[in-house]
C-alpha cells in the first residue's frame, strides 16, 4: 500500500456551518477514503495553515487523485493537497537506483 498525506483548510463558510452544529468528521471523512479503494489511518485537527489533515494507505495514485479531486470540488474546502509519502525502505531503494545510476544526470551548461 501506499500512504499519502492530505492537508486541508475550510472555507469560512465551512467553518461556520461546522459551529452551528458540531460534529466528529472523522467518520465521513473515512468513508470518501474507503469510497475510493483507501483507508484512513490518523485524522487530525491543525492549528496554523492547515485546518487538518488525514494519513492514508491506498493501493495506488488513482484513489488518492480521485479523493483529491471529489472533495476539492465540494466546495467546503479553500485548499486540499495530496502528498505522496515514502516509507524508510521505499526512500532506501531509491536512494540505491540513484547510487546506481552513476551520475548520469548532466546539468545545462555542463
Amino acid at each position: 500500500m501506499a500512504h499519502y498525506l492530505f492537508r486541508f483548510t475550510f472555507t469560512a463558510e465551512t467553518v461556520k456551518a461546522m459551529l452551528a452544529n458540531p460534529k466528529d468528521r472523522r467518520e465521513p471523512a473515512g468513508r470518501i477514503f474507503a469510497a475510493h479503494g483507501g483507508k484512513m489511518l490518523h485524522y487530525f485537527w491543525m492549528m496554523g495553515e492547515y485546518d487538518g489533515m488525514a494519513i492514508c494507505d491506498f493501493a495506488d495514485a488513482k484513489g488518492a487523485a480521485a479523493v483529491s479531486m471529489t472533495v476539492a470540488s465540494s466546495g467546503a474546502f479553500g485548499r486540499f493537497e495530496t502528498t505522496p509519502l515514502l516509507t524508510m525502505e521505499e526512500v532506501l531503494a531509491a536512494m540505491e537506483l540513484s547510487r546506481k545510476s552513476g551520475g548520469s544526470y548532466v546539468p545545462p551548461g555542463r
